[in-house]
């Protein structure tokens, strides 16, 4: 699915919320008094797309205004944005972005995700989780070249459905 952005809308919001589920939406207004319109729900099958998309379109976007942008992901599409590459799976590219968090040392077990996630969660290791939040945050820093944008990336958890990390 391709997305068409009305920048006039969008960008008549101080603050965008990036969603790929209604779950982030839900969790996310738990804790920010944003408008609905605010929140702008990403196709997950093709999210760094759409991602690059909406940013190529405001950086090129003459009228843009300081705009605080939050992006709220589950653990896989963070991994996704994390590591800006739409197929996560335990290969090795993976491995750079594990090992990149010096907590884990060099022989953490990355190779099923999914178990990763509940070994951080579990065991409350949410610095952790943070680090991811901030990786992701400094992949939209770099994609998104404008300086009037205020970028923070949020974690969720499908079993709580709440944010659970931040780079705030």
């Amino acid at each position: 699915m391709s997305y068409i952005y009305d920048l006039d809308k969008i960008t008549s919001f101080n603050n965008l919320v990036l969603i790929d589920t209604e779950i982030a939406k839900k969790a996310h207004k738990e804790l920010f008094s944003f408008t609905d319109e605010s929140y702008l729900d990403l196709d997950k099958e093709s999210l760094l797309d759409n991602i690059e998309r909406l940013f190529e379109s405001l950086n090129n976007y003459s009228k843009l205004p300081t705009v605080n942008l939050h992006l709220v992901l589950n653990w896989l599409n963070l991994l996704k944005v994390s590591s800006w590459n739409s197929e996560v799976s335990s290969s090795d590219h993976l491995k750079v972005i594990f090992t990149s968090i010096d907590e884990l040392g060099d022989d953490f077990n990355y190779e099923n995700l999914d178990e990763a996630f509940q070994v951080f969660f579990k065991n409350r290791r949410f610095d952790i989780l943070r680090k991811f939040c901030h990786l992701a945050k400094n992949q939209l820093d770099k994609k998104l070249n404008y300086k009037g944008i205020n970028t923070f990336c949020h974690l969720y958890s499908l079993e709580i459905k709440r944010i659970i990390a931040s780079s705030l």
